[in-house]
């Protein structure tokens, strides 16, 4: 049991579930984040609250001065009922709609993640105020690899709460407009244990698994402090990156006459794409730069995806359609390109890179980690690069030697969201 009114330390990370459909995946995600960012860190309600604490105001203050909000999300989130039989998510008190509608207000990171098979859910299934929930790239949590899924979670709160410090330490802030009211907290109309229950969300769990949007160990992600620290050298590297990825080195091929699609504005654009394609982001670093954020929205079905990243990172995105894009920064350069591209192998790629280009392998693939950047671990997804499923993964351990993945007879394959310095040849027979 934590300790009394957990206070609203920064870097809290606050799980919302349905009691009835996810707490033991609750409870198992909660014992591996507190042990990873200590229970101080982690608000999950049984663990949290403490004999004779209000509960409304411990949730309350929980969920208002959280900087992450993990949302779990089960087979029945969707379609839960009350004891009256209408759906939990259309009542505007229902607790876990007013925890992720707060965290959706105060744009802080919110992370679905997708229990046991789990769908996201669309747009038209959702009330207005949590429609934003389905731009948020999702982690798949599956019993059978929680121990990968959980690693990769890992790795993107370690970056999302190292930022909140840096931030904290740093702030640049921006007075609000003469003569304006901050609009109410959604937190506010959070109602009392004894309702909670009334609505069929049951009290708090008894004591009782995981993600990597767009998700190894946290030492192995790259702080944001180091990059600036090392701006000289971040940007000269992430033009060297630029050459390798767009003018052929990884597979990809170079922009056409200076500029991807003929986009004129380096803020937004728009492109068309009929097949499986890749999107390189390259983030010209500065002292005051956050980092590239790019919302990309296929027109067509309203779907989007944010990516966010440092330095230079290629996507593959198997999504076809009409899209429009926009960056948060003049200083993010967007570049679609057609195609899932081409390498051959044995061929070599650096961490904090994003995905490879698509290589075709007979049989199995070799994968050795020649830089682990500062861990011990690397977690590693082999993609089939018509779909984007994943065919194969696994962990690679200092000393362990190469890792083998199977293509499963892909054509085409390729790795994704690189977080080590890899080279990619095909496994001896």
């Amino acid at each position: 049991m934590a300790g009394s009114s957990p206070p609203a330390t920064p870097g809290r990370i606050f799980i919302s579930y349905r009691r009835e459909e996810t707490a033991y995946p609750a409870g198992w995600l909660y014992d591996r984040l507190a042990g990873h960012f200590g229970s101080s860190q982690v608000f999950k309600d049984v663990d949290s609250i403490q004999l004779g604490d209000d509960f409304v105001e411990v949730i309350t203050r929980a969920v208002g001065s959280c900087d992450v909000l993990i949302a779990l999300i089960g087979n029945e989130w969707l379609t839960i009922t009350d004891a009256h039989g209408r759906r939990r998510l259309n009542n505007p008190d229902d607790f876990v709609r007013l925890e992720i509608e707060a965290a959706l207000s105060r744009r802080v990171r919110v992370i679905p993640v997708l229990v046991d098979g789990a769908r996201m859910p669309q747009a038209t299934e959702l009330p207005d105020s949590l429609a934003a929930l389905v731009r948020r790239q999702a982690l798949e949590l599956s019993p059978a690899r929680f121990d990968f899924d959980t690693s990769r979670l890992l790795k993107v709160l370690d970056l999302t709460l190292a930022e909140v410090r840096a931030a904290q330490q740093d702030p640049a802030p921006v007075p609000a407009p003469a003569g304006t009211a901050p609009d109410p907290s959604p937190t506010a109309r959070l109602e009392a244990p004894g309702q909670r229950e009334q609505a069929g969300q049951g009290p708090p769990p008894g004591t009782a698994p995981a993600p990597a949007v767009p998700g190894g160990p946290p030492a192995g992600r790259a702080r944001r402090g180091v990059l600036l620290a090392a701006a000289a050298v971040v940007i000269a590297a992430s033009a060297i990156a630029a050459v390798v990825l767009l003018t052929g080195g990884s597979g990809a091929s170079p922009p056409t006459g200076g500029s991807p699609a003929g986009l004129a504005n380096p803020a937004t654009g728009t492109f068309t794409q009929t097949s499986p394609w890749r999107l390189v982001v390259i983030d010209a670093i500065d002292s005051h730069d956050p980092g590239c954020t790019v919302t990309v929205t296929n027109t067509g079905t309203g779907e989007k995806k944010e990516l966010h990243n440092y330095q230079t990172k290629s996507y593959q995105i198997q999504e076809t359609g009409n899209f429009r894009w926009k960056a948060n920064s003049r200083q993010c350069q967007v570049f679609p390109r057609p195609g899932a591209g081409k390498v051959a192998l044995p061929f070599g790629q650096g961490y904090a890179t994003g995905d490879t280009d698509a290589f075709h392998s007979p049989g199995r693939v070799a994968v050795e980690v020649k830089d682990f950047n500062g861990g011990s671990t690397c977690d590693l997804q082999l993609h089939d690069a018509a779909d984007g499923h994943v065919v194969d993964y696994g962990t690679a351990r200092k000393g362990a030697g190469p890792l083998l993945l199977d293509p499963a007879g892909r054509s085409q394959v390729y790795l994704s969201d690189l977080e080590c310095s890899v080279r990619v040849s095909a496994a001896p027979k």
